[in-house]
């Protein structure tokens, strides 16, 4: 089995407004036509959890690899883009960019080409200095409006990279549910903890929800992205998150807050990390 990073080179990473990659069809058609026939049911996710529209629930790598409610094919998947293969893969392509970005890094976190990754929620970070995770996560069906995902924001400050791979259901055929990619008018400003008004940033790219489809940034105080409005829908929004997390925020989001104390928004990073999660 391949990564989604198998095929992808340098020369596809784009600068601004800040390092990203956007690559259609990573891997062979048969694979994700396999990956979405497979993908687990609901109520793997929710549990007995009451549902609302449009609601996120993710189920992390350790999670997955643990329950026997994942195929076989699923747990290989995971467990392959949580490997030192697959972040090697990453660091690779982004090395150049994570210098410019956060040119403390190899001070703080470590050299680029030393670093030792772990799972997130299995391993911890004085044995690995980044935490991979590959979840599988699901956004309810709409129902009753159109409803919003996220709108623009930026991830925990303890986040390296993000990566998004969308497995749309073929008969889904709802508007929405796209990936913007922005940037501030100006210097950094209109933060509410990591959500941003939207007066103050402008989108640069729209990515389309679209199967077989791969996202894949740096995270920084610049990385602004959102989720564009569902449309009314009975199906499901699945997608497979990439995630690799350090042991230091790699940025001082609460410079940015207005009238906010340190300890309001330590508070607020730690339950934008929580996931829903039900027992299995």
């Amino acid at each position: 089995m391949q990564t989604l990073l198998e095929s992808v080179t340098k020369a596809q990473v784009l600068a601004e407004p800040f390092p990203h990659l956007v690559v259609s069809n990573p891997l062979p058609q048969e694979l994700c036509l396999r990956l979405t026939s497979e993908y687990p049911p609901l109520d793997t996710f929710t549990g007995d959890a009451p549902l609302a529209s449009n609601q996120r629930f993710s189920l992390s790598a350790t999670r997955a690899l643990e329950s026997n409610r994942i195929s076989p094919l699923w747990r290989e998947f995971v467990q392959l883009h949580t490997s030192e293969a697959f972040f090697s893969q990453v660091i690779k392509l982004f090395e150049d960019h994570i210098r410019l970005v956060h040119p403390c890094f190899e001070t703080q976190i470590g050299r680029l080409d030393e670093l030792r990754s772990g799972v997130r929620y299995t391993d911890e970070c004085p044995r690995a200095d980044v935490l991979l995770d590959a979840q599988l996560c699901v956004n309810t069906a709409v129902a009753g409006a159109p409803s919003a995902v996220r709108r623009a924001h930026v991830d925990s400050p303890n986040k390296l990279f993000t990566g998004l791979y969308y497995l749309r259901h073929p008969d889904d055929t709802s508007a929405g549910g796209d990936l913007e990619i922005a940037r501030f008018k100006g210097k950094p400003r209109g933060f509410k903890m990591a959500e941003i008004d939207d007066r103050y940033v402008e989108t640069v790219k729209t990515i389309k929800y679209r199967p077989n489809t791969l996202v894949l940034f740096i995270n920084s105080i610049r990385a602004v992205h959102g989720v564009t409005a569902r449309s009314v829908t009975p199906f499901s929004r699945h997608l497979f998150n990439l995630v690799g997390e350090v042991r230091k925020p790699l940025f001082d989001l609460e410079r940015y807050q207005k009238n906010r104390s340190r300890s309001y928004l330590a508070r607020s990073v730690r339950r934008m990390r929580r996931m829903v999660e039900p027992r299995m």
